[in-house]
């Protein structure tokens, strides 16, 4: 069984990402979240999209660093990019999806992945993923053994909160092996809840929690993703307006907002290494 520990501290309320107050500068390229975000916090009128990584929304396992420096309790979601702490439930609204892959080898590399692609056909390296350099497609299995690189599947979100004021928080939900179930019943929920209520993809608010599952591994702890509400209309204008900033942005060819450095898919290892 997985032991709890309480933390020292308490969870703080979600704070505004500097991602979210971001506005256009002169003479320097912009993304969609950019030109359209808010006055900026005073001090950061050169800073855009690009300079501001989206985090990936971690579940903390029993081996997480916020658990062992008791900042967390286990099975509480956290933004890693800023240290936040949300606690044991998070609410999210759908904005897009994509599928990938992503390749861990620690002699390779023990601390973050050796390759991923973020579209199943291109490496973020420029590689083909039909002729692997690693021997290790997604969709290759060698007898009873599975696949050394794992599909993904990721969505790309904002926190519900950001409905109050109308600033987006957008993190990442990325799911693989253990957790890819539930990725592939969030994505078949997504669709039958929209062509039922006739609502588009961001017109729901969708809760998160967690609950403890084992495999030989060991235990540890697993996505639970379901409905809370469908949004009024005066919400789902402002979700529309959080979808218009990133549907042209071109998620299945290459990472978005610093995504691909060290620190932002370090989170990954983070997240699955115990499972």
């Amino acid at each position: 069984m997985i032991d709890a520990t309480k933390p020292k501290t308490t969870p703080a309320a979600a704070p505004t990402p500097a991602t979210a107050d971001l506005v256009p500068v002169e003479g320097k390229p912009q993304t969609a979240l950019a030109a359209t975000a808010p006055a900026p916090i005073e001090g950061f009128d050169d800073w855009t999209a690009d300079d501001i990584t989206i985090p990936i929304l971690t579940l903390v396992q029993a081996g997480s660093e916020a658990v062992k420096k008791q900042l967390a309790r286990i099975g509480d979601f956290q933004d890693p990019a800023s240290g936040e702490v949300f606690g044991p439930s998070v609410e999210v609204i759908l904005l897009r999806m994509r599928n990938g892959a992503i390749y861990f080898d620690k002699k390779q590399n023990a601390k973050s992945f050796v390759c991923r692609s973020v579209n199943q056909i291109t490496s973020i390296n420029g590689d083909h993923c039909n002729q692997c350099p690693y021997d290790a497609h997604f969709n290759k299995w060698v007898g009873n053994q599975p696949p050394k690189c794992a599909s993904t599947k990721e969505f790309l979100c904002v926190l519900a909160s950001s409905l109050t004021d109308g600033v987006p928080y957008p993190v990442w939900l990325s799911f693989r092996k253990t957790s890819m179930g539930v990725a592939k019943s969030l994505s078949n929920k997504a669709y039958s809840l929209s062509k039922r209520t006739k609502l588009p993809l961001f017109g729901h608010v969708w809760k998160i929690t967690s609950r403890e599952e084992a495999n030989p591994k060991g235990d540890f702890m697993n996505y639970v993703v379901e409905p809370s509400r469908s949004l009024n209309p005066e919400e789902l204008e402002v979700a529309r307006g959080f979808w218009g900033m990133v549907k042209d942005w071109d998620i299945a060819n290459k990472a978005l907002s610093n995504e691909a450095d060290e620190h932002a898919d370090g989170n990954v290892v983070e997240i699955v290494k115990e499972v």
